[in-house]
């Protein structure tokens, strides 16, 4: 079924390193009620990934609305304080 879908094609993008597709998987399978919370925490592992893949490419804004993402996800999952500093970098070079 559909959610069964959505876990193969979160896999696969992880370990291709597609974090934006891994990112909309974890997100909608995350969003299918109890049984989707489980998702929570690789939706925010994913977006701080995203995160740092946009931070390479110098896509700053992008950058911290992917690291505001995953501490609004589940805080839980990442290290609160790192993926702060990193949005807060990122949002310093994006006012530049």
């Amino acid at each position: 079924g559909y959610p069964e879908a959505l876990l193969v094609l979160g896999q696969a993008a992880e370990g291709a390193g597609m974090w934006e597709d891994a990112a909309d998987a974890w997100r909608q399978l995350s969003e299918m009620g109890a049984r989707g919370r489980p998702y929570l925490s690789r939706y925010a592992t994913a977006l701080v990934k995203l995160g740092d893949q946009y931070f390479g490419l110098k896509r700053y804004k992008d950058a911290a609305d992917a690291f505001d993402r995953a501490l609004v996800s589940d805080r839980t999952a990442v290290d609160a304080a790192e993926v702060t500093k990193k949005r807060d970098r990122a949002r310093e070079l994006a006012g530049k």
